[in-house]
């Protein structure tokens, strides 16, 4: 199976039953790899609300919070603390077109975390769904 250049590092091959298995070190590796422009352009897609469903996680997020599966701390690290702070940089790519800090490197680790929170929140089989339907959607 031919993997799309915006899947590479994200899927690394189908199960036998089917189900695609997300493997987050690798997409680690993959957006640690990119050239800062590369990754702001990611990036950008990701605040623009392209190939990522900002929605949906943050009900999933919700969700899990309310279940006691999360729990919000205010530590770096925490996924719904980074969350929050993600949701507050798109707030302001809305208002403004950029994010709080002008930094490739601050770019890197922002792109890092809004690939990784999903999966770290818990979303597992699920965020296969999401990105199988954000993907699908953006090729029709």
């Amino acid at each position: 199976m031919a993997v799309p250049r915006l899947m590479q590092g994200l899927i690394s091959h189908e199960s036998p039953h089917g189900a695609i298995d997300l493997w987050p070190s690798g997409e680690v590796l993959r957006i640690e790899a990119l050239r800062n422009e590369e990754v702001y352009a990611e990036l950008r897609d990701i605040m623009e609300g392209r190939n990522y469903s900002w929605n949906r996680i943050s009900q999933f997020l919700q969700e899990q919070l309310e279940i006691g599966a999360l729990e919000f701390t205010l530590r770096d690290g925490d996924v719904v603390f980074e969350w929050n702070n993600l949701c507050d940089e798109k707030q302001k790519w809305e208002r403004q077109q950029c994010l709080s800090v002008d930094s490739p490197d601050y770019n890197r680790d922002c792109l890092i975390n809004l690939k990784l929170i999903p999966i770290q929140g818990g979303i597992g089989s699920q965020g296969n769904f999401l990105v199988v339907v954000i993907y699908i959607s953006f090729m029709f």
